[in-house]
């Protein structure tokens, strides 16, 4: 009895052991990947993304954590994209950084240049320009180069070229290219130059408004590797680069078109007071030649006058010569005030003004002359536009005397909402206006610089043998019907 009792005892506490022993292996089983995933979670809350528990099974806890190492994977994947993000835009930064302290085109280049170089990694390049519209590439900015490399590659005619495809737009243009077969590091390579140690060179396009400005090569060691992100930032650092070039180019131009206006102003101040000191001699010389001469004329006129009253025949005639010589001098003294200011631009208006004088220049000229308005009738307009106008249609009038040889002209003075348009068309000879503006032609210069005071364009129309218009427009502020 003794003895059934000790081996029952000892088969329960066997089946208790063992049994413990399997729900602890099994509780291990089963709970293991759940801890897996807690120090996994763990693990990336505290930054480190390359963690990646054991997929144990294929049950709810093993979708659970398949799921999180795709999670896991996603986050690398973002993290790492980031990164190259913010170095692309450090890169960026440092190139703009660079780029904004620079003064003129030659600092453009070399501060982009350095900071390329900087940015990739690589030992040397060379920045190939074609701001002249030069069919050739020259070289406009170097760094790590040799001076017998410089001389002997620069301006000359390098053959077929990704510089000359990319300056040239063809296919494929906008993308940096890594190239091994460069004419001048194959030149280099032959000659025995220390370019001779780059294997090949990456060709990055400047690009502005999607047009090529020039190249940038940055040359690659035999060692050297460059990933595609390298490529993309290049081409980034290209297009911002590109920015900033157009922008030097077009500060140069406007610098170089404003020192030319400056020189047309001056050149107009001297030649306005020559005009006011000659209009001065004008004046004076008609005033002493004609008018003089025909008042002393009829102040003899009216001695003989005097002597002459018994004779009526006589007494008759010399009134008649006094009259027409009376009127002469009227004429010549109304010719002379509207030469000077006409009278009709202050009582009546532009229209009126303009009228009179299309009317005079006519006849003066032998010109036919058709004068024609649109969207004035019974308007007065400022003072200062109805004078620019006056004054640029009057210099235009004059100009068709002048130079253009022509057999008509027309004049049309239109208002269009609150614009004001003038336009002087003449079927003379024509001529280059751009020429003529480089040419200093100051009375197209005086024109335009009326129409500008007010806000206003003057463009001209003409070619050689096809005639010339000139097109004013000025803001229509608002009508004057007080004034008269």
């Amino acid at each position: 009895m003794a003895a059934a009792t000790r081996r029952l005892l000892l088969t329960t506490l066997a089946a208790l052991f063992l049994g413990g022993l399997a729900v602890l292996l099994l509780t291990r089983v089963l709970t293991a990947p759940i801890f897996d995933l807690v120090a996994a979670a763990r693990a990336v809350g505290q930054g480190d993304l390359n963690v990646r528990p054991l997929v144990r099974m294929t049950d709810e806890v093993g979708e659970l954590t398949a799921a999180f190492n795709t999670m896991t994977e996603d986050l690398a994947r973002f993290r790492d994209e980031l990164l190259r993000q913010n170095r692309e835009l450090a890169a960026l930064n440092a190139v703009a950084r660079e780029i904004s302290g620079a003064r003129s085109l030659h600092e453009v280049l070399d501060a982009a240049l350095q900071s390329a170089l900087a940015a990739l990694g690589c030992p040397a390049g060379w920045v190939v320009l074609n701001a002249n519209e030069n069919p050739l590439p020259t070289i406009a900015a170097h760094q790590g180069l040799s001076e017998r490399f410089l001389e002997r590659e620069a301006g000359m005619d390098v053959g077929p070229c990704r510089c000359v495809d990319i300056l040239q737009t063809v296919e494929g243009w906008q993308q940096p290219v890594l190239r091994a077969e460069c004419p001048r590091l194959r030149r280099a390579q032959q000659e025995g130059r220390p370019e001779a140690r780059f294997d090949q060179h990456l060709s990055v396009p400047l690009v502005s408004h999607d047009r090529p400005l020039g190249v940038l090569n940055l040359a690659i060691l035999e060692d050297q590797t460059v990933t595609p992100e390298q490529v993309e930032l290049a081409g980034a650092i290209g297009r911002q680069v590109g920015v900033a070039v157009d922008a030097e180019l077009q500060r140069q131009r406007l610098m170089a078109e404003l020192e030319q206006r400056e020189a047309l102003r001056g050149q107009l101040l001297e030649r306005v007071l020559a005009a006011q000191e000659e209009e001065r001699r004008r004046i004076a010389r008609e005033l002493h030649d004609e008018a003089g001469q025909a008042l002393t004329s009829l102040m003899v006129g009216l001695r003989l006058l005097e002597k002459e009253v018994e004779q009526p025949e006589t007494l008759l005639a010399r009134l008649s010569d006094l009259k027409r010589m009376t009127d002469g001098v009227l004429e010549d003294l109304h010719r002379l005030a509207m030469d000077l200011r006409p009278a009709s631009l202050d009582h009546l208006g532009l229209v009126a003004a303009l009228r009179q004088y299309v009317e005079l220049y006519s006849r003066q000229h032998g010109l036919a002359v058709q004068f024609e308005t649109v969207g004035l009738d019974g308007e007065r307009l400022p003072t200062e536009v109805e004078i620019a106008l006056y004054r640029i249609v009057q210099e235009a009038l004059t100009n068709v005397v002048r130079h253009a040889h022509a057999t008509r002209a027309d004049v049309l003075l239109e208002r269009h909402g609150d614009r004001l348009v003038a336009i002087v068309e003449d079927d003379g000879a024509g001529f280059d206006p751009e020429a003529a503006v480089q040419n200093g032609r100051l009375g197209l210069f005086g024109m335009r610089e009326r129409a500008e005071m007010l806000g206003g364009t003057l463009a001209i129309e003409s070619a050689p043998g096809a005639g010339t218009t000139v097109f004013v427009e000025i803001p229509y502020a608002y009508p004057h019907p007080d004034r008269g």
